[in-house]
């Protein structure tokens, strides 16, 4: 599902959620766990907006493979985060790049400043 049709069904989407929808976007494979990690790491480099929430979301089939594969790697529980998809989260979504290290983003900044 594109992350426009994700915004248009809620205003508010969990973040996995969001990260299948942008790489399905750019036809990447989404069980990637190291990008996954940048990938939220980015979005708090640029301040959006992430609600962690304080349940515990019960994932089935590849999803919930995902988030066991992600606790074992990065020997961490998987959060659980909602985001609100306005036009500047998605915006900020979609100039993500996958291949990019978050000292990439951090130099960017610094250059920007």
């Amino acid at each position: 599902m594109s992350l426009e049709r994700l915004r248009q069904r809620l205003l508010f989407n969990n973040l996995l959620d969001t990260w299948i929808s942008l790489c399905e976007e750019k036809g990447w494979n989404w069980f990637d766990i190291e990008a996954y990690s940048n990938f939220l790491n980015y979005l708090k480099s640029k301040n959006i907006k992430l609600n962690k929430l304080a349940v515990c979301v019960e994932e089935k089939g590849e999803k919930a493979l995902f988030v066991k594969t992600f606790s074992k790697e990065k020997k961490t529980n998987f959060d659980v985060y909602a985001l609100k998809l306005d036009n500047k989260a998605l915006e900020v979504i979609r100039n993500f790049q996958k291949g990019e290290s978050m000292k990439t983003h951090r130099l960017e900044e610094r250059l920007k400043s």
